[in-house]
């Protein structure tokens, strides 16, 4: 898996499918991960895009544009107040450690997001 997005682009994670299990696909496939609210622009624009900003990170490589998956209500809503209430859960007491997504937003950038900050948390420490 890449994850690519700091805050630019469209692409937030890359997952290389037939490196996972060969049996996927006769060719090289991947799923392209995208983490945005896109109202005002069609398919096509958005697949141009993606098909660019990969281009630009893999310019040896011709693209083909399988299917896009539209998931409106992918992750469950959280609020403002829960998020608030899950991110002052003490760390550290008793030598115990938080992470995860349900930390941040129920997704698998987020527990990776969590999972960092926790690692680095505990690396600070002498």
């Amino acid at each position: 898996m890449i994850i690519t997005n700091a805050g630019e682009g469209f692409i937030n994670t890359i997952c290389c499918l037939t490196n996972v299990n060969h049996s996927y696909s006769s060719q090289n496939l991947i799923s392209v991960n995208v983490n945005k609210i896109i109202s005002d622009i069609t398919h096509d624009e958005i697949v141009d895009s993606i098909k660019l900003e990969l281009q630009s990170w893999f310019p040896e490589v011709d693209f083909d544009f399988i299917k896009l998956y539209e998931i409106p209500n992918a992750l469950p809503k959280h609020t403002p107040s829960e998020f608030n209430r899950m991110r002052n859960i003490p760390q550290g007491e008793n030598g115990v450690y938080f992470c995860g997504d349900y930390l941040y937003g129920a997704s698998v950038n987020d527990a990776i997001k969590s999972g960092l900050e926790t690692a680095e948390i505990i690396l600070s420490l002498d």
